[in-house]
C-alpha cells in the first residue's frame, strides 16, 4: 500500500499529496522517499501507483455497470447480471464503497438499468436514463425517463425526468453535469438517435445545451481542462466525431478521432482527455482541445473500464491493466481481474475496478472487486 507523510497545519495533521525538489533550477516531483531506520533505509512515502488488492464483492455478480462518486463514497449501479434464452437479466443494484473501502449498499435504483449514463455534480451522483430490460436481438426494452441523485448520505430523490433514452453518454464540467446523445427506441440506427444535451447544476436545477453536432448514440465521456467531451458512438454506422462543452455550456467541435474503435474507455490525467480501444494509439485532447496520439494500451482491445488516481489513469480489461500518468508514459501493472465491461471508480486515494464478464457478451458475470492507491 502507498506510504503517505503527514504535515502539521492549524495543529492538525494534514496528508502531503505531492512533494517536489529543486533540480537544476527545476521543480521535479518526488515520486518515493526513503527515511533510515536502525541503519535501513525505509519506504515512508509513495506517490507511485500500487495494487491494494481486492475488496469486499459486489451485492451481486454484474457487468456493465455505471459508477459516481458522492462525498465519500463511490457508487456502483445497475448493469446485467446474466445471460439465459430469455435475454439478459438487468440490475437495479447499487453498492457503495466509503474512503476505507467499507461496502454497504444503499436504496436501489428506481427502476432496473443497462445503457444508462453516470455523472456526478455538486453535493450528487445522478444515474440517468437506460433501460429495463434487454432482448437477445440487441434491442433495448422498456427504456427510462428517471433520473436517480443520491446525495452524501446515500439518500436518493428523484432529479428532472429526461425523456426516455438509452445508450446515453455522461460527463462533468465546471457546476453541470452532463447527459448526451443516446436512442429513444430500443434500436440504434439513424432514424432513433437523439443529438439532445441535458446540464444538471449543484441544486438539480435541469437545463438544455445546444444539441451535439450529430445526433448518436454510445458517446464515451471524459473532462479535459475547461471541457466536458463526448467522443464516437453510432447511429447508423460509428463515427469519430467529438463535441466538447466548455463550462458556459458553449459547444466546440473538436478534432475528430483517428478511429471509430477508440471508443471503448476514457479517462482524464493531467489536462488530457485520452480515449482508448482497440487500436494501438489512443487520442488525446489536451485543455485547448488539441489531439496527439499516444501508445496508452500494451495491448489493443476492447471492453475496458477506466478510472483516474493520483496522477494516474488506469485502463484494465481481459486481464490486462495499463496506466499513464500526465506525462503519457504507460506501464502495465498486475491485476487479478479477468473479466470485460467492468465498472470503474476513484474515491479518496483508491481506484476501484468491480464486476465484469468473462467474455465479451459471454453473460457469465463477476463479484470481485480490486483495488489501486496512489
Amino acid at each position: 500500500m502507498a506510504k503517505a507523510v503527514y504535515v502539521g497545519v492549524g495543529s492538525k495533521a494534514h496528508k502531503m499529496k505531492k512533494a517536489y525538489i529543486g533540480i537544476g533550477g527545476k521543480a521535479r516531483k518526488v515520486k518515493k522517499m526513503y527515511i533510515g531506520v536502525g541503519g535501513k533505509a525505509r519506504l515512508c512515502y509513495s506517490a507511485e501507483l500500487e495494487k491494494v488488492g481486492m475488496a469486499t464483492a459486489l451485492s451481486t455478480t454484474r457487468y456493465d455497470m455505471r459508477a459516481a462518486t458522492v462525498g465519500k463514497y463511490a457508487l456502483f449501479a445497475g448493469g446485467y447480471i446474466s445471460k439465459s434464452s430469455f435475454g439478459y437479466s438487468v440490475s437495479s443494484s447499487v453498492d457503495a464503497y466509503n474512503t476505507s473501502l467499507t461496502k454497504s449498499t444503499p436504496t436501489e435504483l428506481s427502476y432496473k438499468r443497462c445503457g444508462h449514463a453516470a455523472a456526478s455534480v455538486g453535493g450528487y451522483a445522478l444515474f440517468a436514463g437506460g433501460a429495463s430490460s434487454y432482448n437477445l436481438l440487441g434491442f433495448y426494452e422498456n427504456l427510462v425517463s428517471a433520473v436517480d441523485a443520491y446525495d452524501a448520505s446515500l439518500t436518493r430523490s428523484a432529479a428532472h425526468i429526461i425523456g426516455a433514452t438509452v445508450a446515453i453518454g455522461g460527463a462533468a464540467v465546471g457546476n453541470y453535469a452532463l447527459f448526451a446523445g443516446g436512442t429513444v427506441y430500443s434500436q440504434i440506427n439513424e432514424d432513433n438517435v437523439t443529438s439532445d444535451v441535458l446540464a444538471y447544476d449543484p441544486s438539480l436545477t435541469f437545463t438544455t445545451a445546444p444539441w451535439l453536432s450529430v445526433a448518436r448514440a454510445n458517446v464515451k465521456g471524459a473532462s479535459a481542462g475547461n471541457y466536458a467531451l463526448f467522443a464516437g458512438g453510432r447511429a447508423g454506422s460509428f463515427c469519430t466525431t467529438v463535441d466538447a462543452y466548455n463550462a458556459s455550456l458553449t459547444r466546440t467541435t473538436a478534432t475528430a478521432l483517428s478511429s471509430t474503435k477508440n471508443n471503448s474507455a476514457a479517462a482524464t490525467v493531467g489536462n488530457h482527455a485520452i480515449f482508448v480501444g482497440n487500436t494501438a494509439s489512443a487520442d488525446i485532447y489536451d485543455a485547448s482541445l488539441t489531439k496527439t496520439s499516444a501508445a496508452i494500451l500494451s495491448t489493443a482491445r476492447t471492453g475496458l473500464a477506466a478510472t483516474t488516481v493520483g496522477d494516474y489513469a488506469i485502463f484494465s480489461g481481459g486481464g490486462v491493466a495499463d496506466f499513464c500518468d500526465a506525462s503519457l508514459t504507460r506501464s502495465s501493472i498486475g491485476t487479478s481481474m479477468t473479466g470485460y465491461d467492468m465498472g470503474a471508480a476513484t474515491i479518496g486515494d483508491y481506484a476501484l475496478f468491480a464486476g465484469g464478464q468473462s467474455g465479451e457478451n459471454s453473460g457469465t458475470a463477476y463479484d470481485s472487486v480490486e483495488v489501486y492507491t496512489a
